[in-house]
């Protein structure tokens, strides 16, 4: 017997984002990204205090690069989207 699977359709489908109010935001934190990914992600850390050090770290410089301010412009573009839909 087969199991039929349906696709689930994301509500945000057909959304297309305008980085333009936020493109120096985007720059900045994907700088912050590049500098702690291979040490985060390689395990190049040896002890878990030193992991939770460089994961508070990274976050701090995320949100001192405006993450915040990216994770609200787009939501508010995607409500507005949702509005006009």
């Amino acid at each position: 017997m087969m199991c039929q699977r349906r696709a689930v359709i994301p509500t945000h489908m057909g959304f297309v984002l305008d980085v333009n109010p936020i493109a120096n935001e985007i720059a900045a934190t994907t700088n912050v990204v590049m500098e702690y990914r291979d040490t985060i992600r390689s395990g190049q850390l040896e002890s878990q205090a030193e992991v939770d050090a460089a994961v508070d770290e990274f976050v701090q410089k995320l949100k001192d690069n405006n993450v915040d301010k990216i994770v609200q412009e787009v939501q508010r573009q995607v409500d507005e989207w949702k509005k006009n839909k």
